[in-house]
């Protein structure tokens, strides 16, 4: 069990770490203004700094949660499948029982697919859940938003989308833990 000391020197190593990454974040950026300092660093959500493969899951899972309730009045089964091949069977079956989302169904913006309806409401989720100073910069680094929605709704949105990746990523470990155990057993019989 760490004891007080190791824990606070991991928050302070964590802390560096995250403010290297936006140093990093905002140097490649093709926008550096007078906005950015430290201070200013400390705004930034923490999706920001994630790999791009697990930003775009996040997006996908935000602009499901947008459209569940419109999904759920979906006719078109490919659609459907379409929402199911990209964000994955489990994932669709969380989005869809997801409860504390607004349901009723707003019109969706017109895309060319599915994919980009997905990240188009999904950007729209993340940047509008993310601080007004940092839109100009998030625009750089999101597909083009479908658009405005309240704060509160952004931030309710990107909390659900939050649980579920985390339930499934819990979800993977525990099967993998499993997976271990299991081996590890059976190499024990086999002896």
């Amino acid at each position: 069990m760490p004891d007080d000391f190791s824990l606070q020197m991991a928050s302070i190593r964590n802390e560096r770490q995250r403010r290297y990454d936006a140093a990093v974040l905002v140097r490649n950026s093709v926008i550096c203004d007078d906005f950015f300092n430290w201070e200013s660093l400390e705004l930034f959500p923490n999706w920001c700094y994630w790999p791009l493969a697990e930003r775009n899951r996040l997006l996908m899972v935000s602009g499901a949660l947008f459209c569940a309730p419109a999904i759920r009045l979906w006719i078109d089964a490919r659609k459907i499948r379409e929402v199911r091949s990209l964000i994955g069977t489990k994932t669709l079956s969380l989005v869809m029982a997801n409860d504390a989302i607004p349901q009723t169904p707003s019109k969706l913006p017109s895309y060319e697919n599915v994919e980009a309806l997905l990240l188009g409401t999904g950007a729209a989720v993340l940047l509008n859940s993310s601080p007004l100073e940092l839109h100009n910069f998030l625009d750089t680094m999101l597909p083009d938003s479908a658009g405005k929605l309240p704060i509160d709704i952004a931030h309710l949105l990107l909390s659900q989308a939050m649980e579920i990746l985390h339930a499934i990523n819990q979800e993977l470990l525990d099967s993998d833990s499993e997976k271990s155990i299991l081996k590890e057993s059976i190499g024990e019989v086999a002896l």
